[in-house]
């Protein structure tokens, strides 16, 4: 799946992060209780091209004095509204041209997860975890993730944060071509996030999800992004994301005849390994 925006939006956050003014000289601590944070981003092209991209992140956190409780909710969907011609003719002979228009499903994925993480100590914690994701165009009809383990916290100050995590996970997954696969896996993970100025940070969060049935089966998901606070609950982000599968599934695509039709048998086509999105979005804050 990869979701390709204009640079325009990149350029209006470096210039936010130069022209926005610095709400504090240090960030505020993270309060305890609730707290929120919701993005959002749409496009829509029409006229000669039709297409429509929209892409929604929520994050919900709990915070006690050494505990935390996040349930993170994703989903984008891009679709493409394309006109098919077709020649009619009719009982005497005459011909003309009928028009009907589908709409196409381009990329897809959503993600549903949740953490909740306790301080051992101040270098020390350990969390628990689960997850449930649907990615239709990388060929994953259900993946669903329950696990937990412990992490060390290298710094944390008020320029960022450097954290690692290790533990190990249960998977379920189930492929859009069929197949099915349980197994016992792990997940390392590397979390830093660094702040610039008081109101522009930088976050990149890299976790590998060994396979311990299938080793090279081994995923990779880096999620990336640059955040600038344009008021006390506003902000822009620009995200980056790759995840890698180093053994993707192979999907059935139907064959056609030279006439349009369908022959009758299919072609396996194993999928890319790689796929990218590049997102630009509001943040909301509360």
């Amino acid at each position: 799946m990869r979701i390709r925006l204009t640079p325009f939006a990149v350029a209006a956050l470096l210039a936010a992060a130069v022209l926005s003014p610095s709400m504090a000289q240090e960030p505020e601590k993270p309060k305890l209780g609730w707290s929120n944070k919701g993005d959002l981003a749409w496009t829509l092209t029409s006229g000669n091209a039709n297409m429509s991209t929209i892409s929604l992140a929520n994050t919900l956190d709990y915070r006690w004095p050494n505990s935390l409780l996040s349930f993170y909710a994703f989903g984008i969907r891009a679709t493409t509204d394309d006109t098919l011609r077709f020649l009619v003719v009719d009982s005497e002979g005459n011909e003309s041209i009928s028009e009907r228009k589908i709409s196409t499903t381009s990329a897809e994925r959503y993600v549903l997860a949740l953490n909740f993480e306790d301080k051992i100590s101040a270098r020390l914690f350990w969390f628990a975890a689960g997850g449930w994701e649907r990615n239709p165009p990388s060929g994953i009809d259900s993946r669903l993730l329950l696990g937990g383990g412990v992490g060390n916290i290298w710094y944390e100050n008020d320029r960022g944060h450097f954290r690692t995590s290790y533990g190990i996970n249960y998977t379920w997954e189930s492929w859009t071509n069929g197949n099915n696969e349980n197994f016992l896996g792990g997940n390392l993970r590397a979390d830093w996030l660094w702040r610039f100025s008081p109101n522009t940070s930088f976050q990149t969060v890299n976790t590998l999800f060994p396979n311990f049935s299938t080793w090279n089966a081994w995923r990779i998901n880096s999620n990336n992004a640059l955040t600038v606070q344009m008021s006390k609950m506003l902000a822009l982000k620009v995200g980056l994301t790759f995840l890698y599968d180093n053994q993707p599934q192979s999907v059935q695509y139907p064959v056609y005849g030279q006439g349009g039709n369908q022959v009758g048998y299919t072609d396996p086509i194993e999928l890319d390994k790689l796929d990218t999105i590049f997102t630009t979005a509001l943040v909301i804050g509360f």
